[in-house]
Formats: C-alpha cells, structure tokens, sequence
C-alpha cells in the first residue's frame, strides 16, 4: 500500500466506515506489522513514538475506564496502533525519517552496533570475592555466607540458610551499566534491578527485611505489618505499606530520591545527612510521587500523570520521556547502553518520546536524533560525541 492509501484506509477504520474490502488490508497490514521487526516501507521507530504520544487520544477512543498504565508495544490495542501510525503520517513521516537518515555524523560512515542491555551483574560478600550472576546455575544453588543464589529463568532466587540470625554483615548484588536482574529475596518479595545499581541486604534479612539501594530499583513487596520492609537510600527511608514501587536515586541527578507507587502506599522519610535524625516523612499511595529534595532535606509529594509513567516506563521495557532534559536522557541511555556521551557544551533542551529498550543504539540515537536539537559522531564504539545543531545552524 502507497503511504497515502495506508492513511485514507485507516481513517475509514477508525471511523468505522471502510468497506470490507479496506478493513481486510488493514487487518492484513495489522497482522504483517505484528509479526516483523520492521514496518514496510515504514520506520517502525518512528511509528512507535507517534504512537506514545497518542496513546491517551487512542485509549479515550476506545472509551476505556482502566487506569493510567504502560503499555509495551506488543500488548498496544490494534486501535493505539493505527491512531499512531495516522498522527506519524500526519505530521510529515517524509521530513522525520529523511531527518534521522541524512543528519547523523557517523566516523567513517560506520553506526554504532551496540545493543540493549542484558541480564547479569555480580554478587559480592568482600571487594576481593565476586560471583558473576552468569556462573551461578540454575540446578544447584550457590552459598554465599547465609544466602543461597541459584538461577531461576532470566533471574535469580535467594534463600536464606543456617541460623545465623545476628549476622547483619551485607552481601552486595551489583548491575553495571548494560546490565539488569530480577531478583525474588527470601521473603518472595521480586525486586527488579536497573542497570549501573547496588543493592546490599543483611545476611540475617528475613530478621529484619532491610535493603540498602543505590542506583534504581522496582519492588513487589510481601507486605507484613510485623516486620515492615524498608529500603534505604540516601538520605532516606522508604517503608512499605503494601506496595509496588519504584525508587530512582542514581548519583549525580538533581534530586537525590525520587520515589513512584504504582500500587498500594509507601512512607517516605528524608533524614539529615548524619541520619541521625528525622527531618520530614510524608505517606504516598498509587500514582503519587514523593522527592526527597536535598537542600533542605525535606519531601515533597507530586501527583503529575507523566511523570509517573515515565519513572516506571523502564520496568515494563521502554524508554519513556515527558519534556525530560536531554542531559538526563543521555545519562540513562548511557547507562542503558555501556556508553559515554561526551555532552557539547551548548547541547541543552527537553525531548518528549519513547521507544522500546530492546532497541539497538542506532534506533535509540535516531529517535532523540528528531528532537532537532542535537547530533551524535561515534568516536568509538565505546564513546560518542553529542553537540548541538542549534549552535551550527547560527
């Protein structure tokens, strides 16, 4: 089908007005676009990020009352699909895919082929004595101190062993950047790792159900109200309340602990920097943000709709950016990816899209590649160099 046919039908489908004729080649389009890793004719990456941005348009044309969620491209409705692919031809899918093609600066005409990242990391009870994640086996379980690890599909499961139950020296569980691992902890409580993060939890953890984060991390929490689960961070504590939530406390970013509920309430406490004292606490429930802002260290609460499927897109497999800073976007997608972004000093401005994580890097790079602002040159497969076209346009 020619682009502008593809356009007229889909309107007519929407519309509910297409013969049957037209309504079986969009179903036989629909069903080619399911099955293949790319669109015909069509840059599926652009595609996918029309369709984040109508997402909600399509979601009230179905006139659905479910609540405010992620979804992952291959559970999209056929209708967010075909609202997506329409806003795409829309607002000029010629220029946008002409622009991803022709403006990015590769060294030697070579692209980048770097992939998304994997499962894997280490566990480490000393400096001196790591276990690769991709050692331990799935048959028989690996004792690490009072902890058991053993592989479990694409995560590991840790149980408790002994009765060692004073022993609140910590065990390390690490993911580098280009890295990710589920993990189920003795109390069946699943926490999702991101990548460049460190969790630590006492040998004698089901005594005490306390984690240590650095890093980001997703958790399905076993609620118990005698023995309350409680993550640390920075300057902070944040208590289950019969949970699912996300923390986000990467070094280096603006505010030090940014946490999202999606499920149930969490209490959230900032202390001073000798956590020796409580400064503030706030509750939040589902759809609530609490940040632990650093001077003073105090917490406010957000309820902003974007903001909270953007924190907990990655969890369900997307990048996801609501008039996010570029420079913020680079640090995730460098560490997403196992790469250096050497960041213009003229390289500035805010970008609102999405993609799947398990794009490679090329796709990635294009998509922020339409924002107009900035252009990539890969330096090395291991480094690439961002600077603003804005400046070269002047």
């Amino acid at each position: 089908m020619k682009e502008m046919e593809l356009e007229d039908y889909i309107e007519k489908y929407l519309n509910n007005t297409a013969s049957e004729a037209e309504k079986q080649l969009v179903d036989a389009w629909f069903e080619k676009v399911q099955n293949t890793e790319s669109y015909p004719s069509y840059n599926r990456n652009a595609i996918e990020y029309a369709m984040w941005v109508q997402i909600e348009a399509a979601m009230n044309r179905e006139k659905t009352t479910r609540p405010a969620r992620i979804f992952s491209f291959g559970r999209l409705s056929r209708v967010a699909v075909l609202v997506g692919v329409v806003a795409l031809l829309g607002i000029g899918y010629y220029q946008w895919s002409k622009h991803a093609a022709t403006t990015m600066a590769y060294n030697n005409g070579h692209r980048v082929s770097r992939k998304a990242a994997t499962n894997g990391g280490f566990i480490a009870m000393q400096q001196d004595k790591m276990v690769k994640i991709e050692d331990l086996a799935g048959d028989a379980a690996t004792v690490i101190g009072n902890l058991s690890f053993r592989k479990s599909g694409d995560g590991i499961v840790i149980n408790s062993v002994g009765n060692h139950f004073s022993d609140t020296s910590a065990i390390a569980i690490i993911t580098p950047k280009g890295k990710f691992l589920q993990l189920t902890l003795p109390d069946n409580t699943v926490v999702k790792l991101n990548v460049a993060s460190e969790l630590r939890l006492a040998q004698n953890y089901l005594q005490q159900r306390t984690l240590q984060l650095s890093g980001e991390a997703f958790f399905n929490v076993v609620h118990n109200e005698q023995l309350p689960f409680r993550v640390h961070v920075g300057n902070a504590i944040v208590e289950d309340i019969g949970t699912r939530f996300n923390i986000q406390a990467y070094e280096g970013q603006a505010t030090q602990v940014v946490t999202t509920v999606i499920e149930g309430a969490a209490k959230v406490i900032s202390l001073n920097n000798a956590h020796t004292q409580v400064i503030d606490t706030k509750t939040i429930t589902a759809n609530q943000q609490a940040i632990v802002l650093p001077k003073p260290t105090s917490v406010a609460i957000l309820n902003n709709a974007d903001e909270i499927k953007s924190a907990v897109a990655w969890e369900q497999g997307y990048f996801l950016f609501y008039n996010s800073d570029i420079k913020d976007i680079l640090r995730s997608v460098g560490d997403w990816y196992n790469v250096k972004f050497d960041i213009g000093a003229n390289v500035k401005g805010a970008f609102s899209g999405g993609l799947s994580r398990a794009a490679n890097l090329n796709a990635m790079l294009e998509v922020l590649e339409t924002s107009g602002n900035c252009q990539f040159e890969i330096i090395s497969p291991n480094e690439i160099k961002v600077t603003s076209t804005e400046s070269k346009s002047r």
